[in-house]
């Protein structure tokens, strides 16, 4: 309710940029529960503006995940919708470990800013104990198509 009733204080159209934004990072975390531990990982975003008026999601697109614990390894294709500093991302994963491959979906609330993201992840697995990581994406948002008007190689900015 909060954030609607100061939705008036926003600007009214969406800031994100018109171009498709490509945003690969890397992963660092902790994996907790079996097979966890110190965890690292990759993803790759390409997300797209969603309305022309601002709205509570500004940019939605797929993402690819791919993590490896200590004793386990996790690949998932989902869907990404960022809001302002705050997104979700969720999909089908693919779990492997010493007692073989488990079907599973994921969760993964983020904050953050652009190129620090920390993020949670929640794994419902079929066949083994769910997985709970903690950690942060360090990303590098790319805007290839955006007009780049301070310089620069195509870099995110919100001028367009």
């Amino acid at each position: 309710m909060l954030a609607t009733g100061c939705s008036s204080l926003l600007p009214q159209h969406n800031p994100f940029p018109s171009a498709t934004v490509i945003s690969p990072g890397v992963k660092a975390s902790y994996t907790f529960g079996r097979g966890g531990g110190w965890t690292w990982g990759g993803e790759l975003t390409v997300l797209f503006k969603t309305w022309n008026d601002l709205h509570a999601i500004v940019a939605a697109g797929p993402a690819v995940n791919f993590t490896w614990a200590p004793q386990a390894f996790q690949a998932r294709l989902g869907v990404e919708l960022v809001s302002w500093f705050a997104g979700v991302e969720g999909g089908p994963s693919l779990v492997t470990d010493r007692a073989g491959a488990h079907f599973g979906f994921a969760v993964s609330p983020w904050l953050g800013g652009i190129m620090v993201v920390p993020e949670y992840t929640h794994v419902f697995v079929t066949g083994r104990p769910d997985l709970d990581e903690l950690g942060s994406y360090f990303k590098l948002p790319l805007c290839p198509g955006c007009a780049v008007s301070h310089g620069g190689f195509g870099s995110l900015s919100f001028d367009d």
